[in-house]
């Protein structure tokens, strides 16, 4: 089990280094739109949809960061693999799509069916 936990942490911090390297590149492009907003006001205007665009993809890819490392702190504390609800094994084709998940399927579903408005819930249970 061990090697295997070595193997999702190098994959982990694989992908921390992999999310710093965008950031960076985002943060360049979202430099190069502010710089080069020209007056007219169409330009302005896809300048600020791009903008945007990053943005959304900065707040994602923060959240993957935070994800991951809470994930790294579950390896060293030696709770990584077991579901923080119901501590539960998480299936090993849960933690190789998905290592730093936190919740094995089943406490999953329950967590996004409590998150979806009500209407929505029933359809979830009835499809």
């Amino acid at each position: 089990m061990t090697t295997e936990i070595d193997r999702h942490k190098r994959r982990l911090l694989a992908r921390l280094q992999d999310l710093d390297a965008q950031r960076r590149g985002f943060l360049h492009d979202e430099a190069r739109l502010t710089e080069e907003v020209d007056p007219d006001p169409l330009d302005r205007a896809r300048a600020e949809s791009g903008a945007s665009e990053l943005e959304a993809i900065t707040e994602s890819e923060l959240r993957e960061i935070l994800e991951i490392e809470a994930a790294l702190r579950r390896i060293d504390d030696k709770s990584f693999g077991f579901c923080d609800v119901c501590d539960d094994l998480i299936a090993p084709d849960r933690l190789e799509v998905m290592p730093w998940a936190r919740l094995c399927l089943d406490c999953a579903e329950e967590e996004e069916r409590r998150a979806l408005p009500m209407g929505a819930v029933d359809l979830v249970t009835l499809g």
